[in-house]
């Protein structure tokens, strides 16, 4: 596909098969993604939904609710019950964005998993998949949070919500994307449900920050948790999450990140891995290239000339940044003029291959 904008465009592959998956796309970049198309039934899910609001607990009247990228939006009845039906529904085995919208709310968009298990584990083939807690957030109550916590709201501000699970107190949150300064400082929410600056989680295992959308083309932040905490044995154990959200001017993202505890005896939140840039025709010379993570924050790797394997090196001891461990990141590389990016897992002893 060509003239792609940049962001996350979702794909589905059919015949001899089903696969759903999500590749995003960098301004003046070559992106490389993997989908397997695998023989998945049922294709598709309905989702029956309640609209909250945040403050109240209580449904949302006719807030309207539509799975991204389809045009027909359903509208909830009086106690904020929707159903997107199974001829609009999502398709199995994914990740998809749901955004709702009501009359002094801010428009605000979740991400809902439709992982085979839920869908099999149904009692009956038609029956959707639920979810009576999909938060809509009150313009007021963003505007008490931005004027409490020092925040100008623009209309090129975002904002976005996070959760972290399992739940975990002193999870530290590290925003990162193409202009950090522009991300504003992580705010985390106390035991009472309100933001503050504490600087890492509590029992509530909850954040919210406000990025200027204008200077993240794309949309595209990540987040990156990490975490100290000790074992019965009073072992330090590190743990580590990522994902990705969207900074949409004027609304809200929703996006959980799942973290995960490193083994016994690991002293830092991430790896070094090394990889190989393999030309797409064996006639191309790979010559000067370069190599770092998506997010910016690394520092360029050099590949000396006519050699195309690369080492990203282990970061200083406890650094909370890319490539963390048991995390999926993005690889930018560049070569002469041709730009290209790789999103692969990365484990310990972790090897990468890419083509351009």
């Amino acid at each position: 596909m060509f003239n792609v904008p940049p962001g996350e465009t979702f794909f589905q592959v059919v015949r001899g098969g089903r696969g759903n998956g999500r590749i995003t796309s960098f301004a003046g970049a070559v992106s490389l993604g993997r989908i397997d198309a695998l023989p998945v039934l049922p294709e598709r899910v309905g989702l029956l939904g309640v609209a909250i609001d945040d403050l109240t607990g209580a449904g949302v009247p006719g807030a309207l609710a539509a799975f991204f990228g389809r045009e027909q939006v359903e509208e909830a009845n009086g106690a904020g019950l929707f159903l997107i039906s199974l001829d609009q529904g999502l398709p199995t085995n994914g990740e998809y964005l749901v955004r709702l919208s009501a009359p002094g709310f801010r428009e605000t968009t979740h991400r809902f998993n439709t992982a085979m298990g839920d869908v099999l584990n149904r009692q009956q083939a038609f029956d959707p998949l639920t979810d009576d807690n999909m938060i809509l957030y009150s313009e007021g109550n963003i505007q008490d949070w931005a004027q409490r916590l020092g925040v100008e709201l623009r209309p090129t501000t975002g904002v976005i919500i996070g959760r972290i699970t399992p739940g975990q107190a002193d999870v530290v949150i590290t925003p990162t994307g193409a202009d950090p300064a522009s991300l504003g400082t992580v705010f985390y929410f106390d035991s009472a449900g309100n933001p503050a600056n504490l600087g890492k989680t509590t029992n509530a295992s909850a954040f919210v920050f406000f990025p200027d959308c204008a200077q993240n083309p794309g949309g595209e932040i990540f987040l990156n948790a990490s975490a100290i905490a000790p074992d019965p044995q009073n072992n330090d154990i590190f743990s580590t999450g990522r994902a990705v959200a969207y900074c949409r001017p004027g609304e809200v993202f929703i996006q959980t990140i799942a973290i995960t505890p490193r083994p016994v005896g690991s002293t830092s939140f991430t790896v070094a891995i090394d990889g190989e840039v393999k030309p797409e025709e064996e006639a191309l010379q790979s010559r000067e290239q370069r190599c770092r993570s998506s997010d910016r924050t690394g520092v360029p790797v050099p590949m000396a000339r006519g050699n195309s394997q690369f080492p990203l090196p282990l970061p200083a001891h406890r650094v909370r940044s890319p490539p963390l461990w048991q995390t999926a990141t993005t690889l930018l590389g560049r070569r002469d003029s041709l730009s290209f990016q790789h999103t692969s897992p990365f484990q310990p002893a972790r090897r990468v291959e890419s083509a351009i």
